[in-house]
């Protein structure tokens, strides 16, 4: 599955739990979904999406803001419920934002 977006940016974060003492990897990707507008009573408009995404994953993604394609693979998620995994951003172009 692929969708395009606008990455707004990409945050990385490795560390230490304080609970169990684990290594905590990974990053999340702040996006907006154009071709989807919120519109419920809590939110309207564009509500940046955050998604969870692999470590290495965060490398795809080099300016900001800008359109990238999000290429997804579906598996298996908790109770057998199809999830999404985001595995590959393809830049497209830059994004001016300006006031």
């Amino acid at each position: 599955m692929e969708q395009n977006v606008i990455v707004l940016g990409v945050t990385k974060f490795d560390f230490i739990s304080k609970d169990d003492g684990k290594r905590i990897i990974g990053a999340k990707v702040h996006y907006i979904d154009l071709d989807h507008q919120t519109t419920n009573s809590n939110h309207k408009g564009n509500v940046p999406v955050v998604a969870n995404i692999d470590y290495a994953v965060a490398d795809h993604f080099n300016e900001f803001p800008a359109y990238y394609t999000l290429h997804f693979n579906v598996r298996t998620g908790f109770n057998g419920r199809p999830s999404l995994s985001l595995v590959k951003a393809t830049f497209l172009s830059s994004v001016s934002i300006s006031t």
